[in-house]
C-alpha cells in the first residue's frame, strides 16, 4: 500500500473539511451567495449585473482583448482534452488571487464560474443541481482554507464520480457529460505551492471495468468506484461517504507530508483500493506512477493542432454567436471538438477509440485501412466515424447523426440554421431549448431577435438582445 499516505504516526492526521474551524462560516457565506442567485432569477434583466461566459468572451477576443482570447483559449484545451483522455490521465490549471484574495481563472473570478454552472442551466435533473451546489460550496472552502492558510501544507482532495439515480440521457454526451463506457471519475487535488500559486490537479480514473458492449445499467451495476473510494475513507480514518455528492460534499485536507508525490499517491491508493474491491492480486509498481505527469504532457501535446482548429472555429462564429444564449457558445464549442479530435484520431494512437462511442469500432476500421494502404477502406470508416462518434466532457457533449441517435441530426442541422441567422418555427424551437406551461423555452421578439428563458414558467419583460428594447412578456 501506499506507505506514507496511511502511516498516521508522527504526522499530522487526515482532516474532512467540517473538522475545520472555519467550515461551517465558509458554508454560510456560501448559502447567503446561493441564496442571492434565486433573487438574481426574479429581477428584471436590466438590473443584473453582466457575467462573463463563453459568448461574452468570444466577442471580446475577436475585439482584441488579450485575456477574452485565454478564457476562450481554456475553455477549447480543456474540452478537447477532456473528450479524448479518460483514463489514468492527470493536468495541473493554475489559479489567481485578486486583490481581495479570491480565486480567478484567466480573469475570471471563481463566483462567476460557479454561478454560470448553475444559472444558465436551469432545467438539469434534480440530482445534477446537487452536485454543482456542491461544487460551488467547495469554491468558498477553498477560498477560506487559503485564507487561513491552511493549504500551505495540505491538499484539498475531491473525488467527483458518475451519480447513481440518473437516466443515461442526462449524464452522457447530450447531458452533463460523463463518459459512461468507463464511467470515468476525477479525483482533484487543491493547494498552495512554495511559489504562493494556486493549483488545482485532476486525475481521471476508470470507475468500472466492462466491455464496450456492456449496457449503461450493466455497467452501473458492476461498478467499482464507491467501493474503493470507500475503503480509501477507511484506510485514512473517515467515515465513507454514500453519494456522488456526498463525496463531494466531504473532501479531505491531507497534509503535504503524507503525499510527498502530490496527486498520483492518491491515484496509487484508488489503484490499491479497486484491486482489493474486484479481488485482483496485482501489486501496483510505484514508478508507474512517477510517469504519469510526462505522458499526459505528450498526450496534451499531440493534441495542440485540434486545439487550435478548434479555437480558429469558434471565434470566427462570433459575430453569429452575438447577443444569443450562452448554451449556443458551449454546444458549437462540442461540435468542433467532435469534428476535430475525430480527424486526429484516424493517426493519434495517444487517443483510445473507445471514448468516441458508437464511433469506436469504425475509428478502429480506418486505422486498419491506414496502417495497411487500403484507402477505400479507410475513407469509408472515416466517414462512418464522423456519422456516429459521440464524446463527451464537463458539462457537455456531442453525438452522433446515424443509427438510434438519429434525433441528434435534426439538432445539428436547427443549430447550423439558428447561427446563420435563419429563424425556427415554435416546434423546431421547442425540439432545440425545450418548452413549459408558457410554450417553447425561446421565442423571438418582434424585431426578430432570439431570446431563451432560463427558468421555467417564468416570463420576461423584454428583449435580451442587448440594444434592443421590444417588449416581450414571454
Amino acid at each position: 500500500m501506499s506507505e506514507q499516505l496511511l502511516e498516521r504516526t508522527n504526522k499530522p492526521p487526515v482532516k474532512s473539511v467540517a473538522e475545520f474551524d472555519f467550515y461551517e462560516e465558509s458554508q454560510a457565506e456560501f448559502q447567503q451567495w446561493y441564496g442571492g442567485l434565486a433573487l438574481e432569477n426574479t429581477v428584471q434583466l436590466e438590473l443584473r449585473q453582466p457575467t462573463a461566459n463563453l459568448t461574452t468572451n468570444i466577442e471580446a477576443a475577436n475585439a482584441g482583448s488579450v485575456e477574452a482570447l485565454e478564457m476562450v483559449r481554456i475553455n477549447v484545451d480543456t474540452a478537447v482534452t477532456e473528450a479524448v483522455f479518460k483514463d489514468r490521465h492527470i493536468r495541473r490549471v493554475y489559479l489567481e488571487r485578486d486583490s481581495n484574495g479570491e480565486l480567478v481563472q484567466f480573469g475570471q473570478p471563481n463566483k462567476t464560474i460557479q454561478r454560470n454552472a448553475i444559472v444558465e442551466r436551469p432545467n438539469r435533473h434534480p440530482l445534477l443541481k446537487g452536485i454543482t451546489k456542491a461544487e460551488a460550496g467547495n469554491s468558498f472552502f477553498i477560498d477560506s482554507a487559503l485564507q487561513t492558510a491552511e493549504l500551505v501544507d495540505n491538499y484539498f482532495i475531491v473525488a467527483s464520480i458518475v451519480p447513481t439515480g440518473v437516466p443515461e440521457k442526462d449524464l452522457g454526451h447530450s447531458g452533463d457529460g460523463y463518459f459512461l463506457t468507463d464511467l470515468t471519475l476525477a479525483l482533484q487535488a487543491t493547494t498552495e505551492q512554495p511559489d504562493g500559486r494556486v493549483t488545482t490537479d485532476s486525475a481521471f480514473m476508470a470507475g468500472v471495468e466492462a466491455g464496450e458492449s456492456k449496457t449503461f445499467e450493466e455497467r452501473m451495476k458492476t461498478r467499482f468506484d464507491i467501493r474503493a473510494l470507500q475503503k480509501v475513507y477507511e484506510w485514512l480514518g473517515q467515515e465513507p461517504p454514500e453519494t456522488a455528492q456526498e463525496f463531494l460534499e466531504n473532501g479531505l485536507m491531507i497534509p503535504k507530508a503524507k503525499m510527498p508525490n502530490g496527486l498520483t499517491d492518491f491515484m496509487r491508493l484508488y489503484d490499491l483500493a479497486a484491486a482489493e474491491v474486484l479481488g485482483h492480486d496485482v501489486e501496483r509498481n510505484p514508478e508507474r506512477y512517477e510517469d504519469i505527469w510526462e505522458v499526459s504532457r505528450q498526450r496534451e501535446a499531440s493534441i495542440q493542432t485540434v486545439r487550435d482548429k478548434v479555437l480558429e472555429r469558434i471565434l470566427a462564429a462570433g459575430p453569429t454567436l452575438k447577443g444569443r444564449s450562452p448554451m449556443l457558445s458551449i454546444t458549437l464549442l462540442w461540435k468542433f471538438v467532435r469534428e476535430y479530435t475525430v480527424q486526429d484520431a484516424l493517426t493519434n494512437r495517444f487517443i483510445d477509440p473507445k471514448v468516441f462511442g458508437r464511433g469506436a469500432e469504425h475509428i478502429r476500421m480506418a486505422r486498419i485501412g491506414y496502417d495497411s494502404g487500403n484507402i477505400a477502406l479507410q475513407h469509408e470508416a472515416m466517414r462512418n466515424a464522423a456519422l456516429y462518434s459521440e464524446i463527451s466532457g464537463c458539462g457537455g457533449g456531442s453525438g452522433g447523426r446515424g443509427g438510434r441517435n438519429r434525433q441528434n441530426e435534426s439538432i445539428d442541422s436547427l443549430m447550423e440554421a439558428i447561427l446563420s441567422g435563419e429563424q425556427l418555427d415554435e416546434e423546431q424551437l421547442e425540439k432545440l431549448f425545450g418548452k413549459d406551461d408558457l410554450g417553447p423555452m425561446a421565442f423571438y421578439c418582434p424585431d426578430g431577435h432570439l431570446n431563451v428563458r432560463t427558468e421555467k414558467n417564468k416570463q420576461i419583460p423584454k428583449c435580451q438582445h442587448h440594444g434592443c428594447r421590444a417588449k416581450v412578456k414571454c
